[in-house]
C-alpha cells in the first residue's frame, strides 16, 4: 500500500467504522471490499459501463461493456455484470459478464497468461487484473454469457456508441451479498 493510502486509512479509521462493503472508499473509488493478506486475499470492485477495446481470436472489438463486478479471491478472478451504473449495494443482482473465457463458476480462464504475484498495493492490483483482462486475446466460449449469440452482439455493437443491451444479460440468481459469502475466504 502506498504511504498516502495508509495515511488516509488511519484518518478514516479514527473517525468511523468500516462496513464489509465500503461506503466511502479510501483508495480507488470502485473498491467495495478488500482483505490484502494472501491467506485471506479478497478484493471486490466495480466499474460502470465503459467503451472497451478487446480481442477475440485476433478480431478487434470496440464497444460499450455493461457495468462489471470483479472479485479476486486468492489468485482467482471472478467476473459479473450489472444492469445499473450506480455504486452497487449488497442487494444488487448479478448477471453473467458478456465475455469469452468464463467458466460456469464465473471464474476467468487465463490459458497460458502468466500472472505476477509481486503486487505491492490494492490499487496496483486492481489495475493489474483489469489490464490482464482487456489486453488478453479471448479464445474460447465458456459458459453461456448472453441470451443470444455473443459474437453477433459484439459485431452489431462494434465501433458504435450503442450501449450493451441489458436485455441480453443472463441472470445468475446471485446478489453481491451472496457472492461475498460464496467467494470470500
Amino acid at each position: 500500500m502506498s504511504k498516502n493510502a495508509v495515511r488516509r486509512i488511519a484518518g478514516t479509521a479514527s473517525r468511523e467504522k468500516f462496513d464489509s462493503v465500503l461506503k466511502d472508499p479510501i483508495m480507488d473509488p470502485g473498491i467495495l471490499s478488500f482483505n490484502p493478506f494472501f491467506h485471506k486475499r479478497f478484493i471486490m470492485w466495480y466499474r460502470p459501463q465503459k467503451k472497451r477495446t478487446f480481442y477475440v481470436r485476433k478480431d478487434e472489438y470496440k464497444l460499450y461493456m455493461p457495468a462489471m463486478l470483479f472479485i479476486v479471491a486468492f489468485d482467482k478472478l471472478y467476473l459479473f455484470s450489472m444492469k445499473s451504473n450506480a455504486r452497487p449495494q449488497l442487494s444488487t443482482q448479478l448477471f453473467t459478464a458478456p465475455l469469452f473465457n468464463l467458466s460456469n463458476t464465473f471464474n476467468f480462464c487465463w490459458g497460458s497468461v502468466k500472472l505476477s504475484k509481486d503486487i505491492k498495493n490494492v490499487d496496483e492490483e486492481v489495475r493489474f487484473w483489469e489490464h490482464k483482462i482487456w489486453d488478453s486475446e479471448f479464445a474460447h466460449m465458456g459458459t453461456r454469457c448472453t441470451k443470444n449469440e455473443i459474437t453477433k452482439i459484439y459485431k452489431s455493437l462494434n465501433n458504435t456508441n450503442t450501449r450493451f443491451p441489458k436485455s441480453e444479460l443472463v441472470n445468475v440468481k446471485m446478489t453481491i451479498e451472496q457472492a461475498i459469502k460464496k467467494f470470500k475466504p
